[in-house]
């Protein structure tokens, strides 16, 4: 295993601080990908977005090769393994902050007031209407919205209309869980917002969870905000959603790849053939 030493530590940084370059190492995360295919995704031009890869390749996240006249673009996670590794050190401190900050916040004059939100995106290479379906749909919620031997849901259940209550419930680190709410905001396949009420959290109010879906050439950017937090605790045992995210657009992307593949069915030709001769 490489050891990264503190200047190529910082390059990595730097690399991974900047926004395209980071959505760059996503798209590269599930599949390989040509110069182009990754300049399609991005409204800046093709030069930048080579400049970005350029950087990328220069600090190891990025490996390239050439087939024919494309030039192919690969996830080299490594150096990303040397970070996790280096921010291990720092566990401990922030663990113990938390719990301190998590004393001060449910024990001060903050206690009633709410907290930031969590606010995420991604970009999942599929249809805004194939994204929206997985989920609202019980079936396919069951199959993406999970992880075997982490969390695993097992039962899904969905009312989907306004007012309408939902509630998933499985196995989540070895305990029994359920989480369940109301559905507020169902705009298919753009909005999708309900609450959330946790049984992992003794602690926890319900929140509001809410989903924006906005497709562009084929990519649909999912926005994830998740608010109403009573206390800075609340919000520290929500920090899944990076990976629930990653859920989805693994699971989403893997439909897309399937349905392309499936070639069309050729039917025979039914219409009538020139009209005999007299």
């Amino acid at each position: 295993m490489t050891v990264l030493n503190p200047k190529q530590l910082e390059a990595v940084f730097r690399a991974i601080a900047d926004p395209t370059r980071r959505e760059i190492l996503g798209l590269l995360r599930y599949r390989q990908q040509t110069v182009g295919e990754l300049a399609g995704n991005f409204r800046t031009s093709r030069p930048a977005i080579s400049k970005h890869l350029g950087l990328l390749r220069r600090v190891g996240l990025v490996v390239t090769k050439n087939e024919g006249t494309a030039r192919i673009c690969q996830l080299n996670a490594e150096p990303l393994r040397m970070i996790d590794d280096w921010l291990r050190d720092y566990q401990e401190f922030w663990t113990q902050s938390l719990k301190s900050l998590k004393r001060y916040v449910e024990e001060g004059p903050m206690s009633t007031a709410t907290v930031d939100a969590i606010v995420l995106e991604i970009a999942i290479q599929a249809p805004a209407a194939r994204v929206f379906e997985a989920l609202v749909d019980p079936a396919q919620r069951m199959k993406w919205w999970s992880q075997k031997g982490r969390f695993e849901t097992t039962n899904v259940e969905s009312d989907l209309r306004p007012g309408g209550r939902w509630l998933m419930s499985g196995i989540g680190m070895g305990r029994p869980f359920t989480v369940e709410g109301v559905y507020r905001t169902i705009e298919h396949p753009r909005v999708l917002a309900f609450t959330w009420l946790p049984s992992w959290d003794e602690e926890a109010t319900e929140t509001q969870v809410r989903f924006d879906l906005h497709e562009q050439n084929g990519v649909t950017t999912v926005r994830l905000t998740h608010s109403g937090f009573a206390t800075e605790g609340s919000r520290a045992r929500h920090q899944g959603w990076p990976q629930i995210l990653d859920w989805l657009k693994a699971y989403a992307e893997g439909c897309q790849r399937a349905q392309a593949s499936i070639p069309p069915v050729a039917f025979p030709d039914t219409s009538p053939g020139p009209s005999p001769r007299k």
